[in-house]
């Protein structure tokens, strides 16, 4: 528990750093992802759409 502890206390400023740029990198794979789902679900509705014919 103690080494977990010690971890995730940051010891100096590029700790922060650090933490912060995985929070970023983390964030920016999330919305990434989440527009990559959305793009990829609008096309399978429209290729499941009966064509008019």
């Amino acid at each position: 528990m103690a080494l977990i502890g010690r971890v995730f206390t940051p010891d100096s400023p590029v700790h922060l750093l650090l933490y912060g740029g995985l929070l970023v990198c983390f964030g920016l794979g999330a919305a990434i992802g989440d527009r990559y789902r959305r793009r990829r679900s609008h096309r399978t509705v429209d290729a499941d759409r009966e064509s008019p014919e």
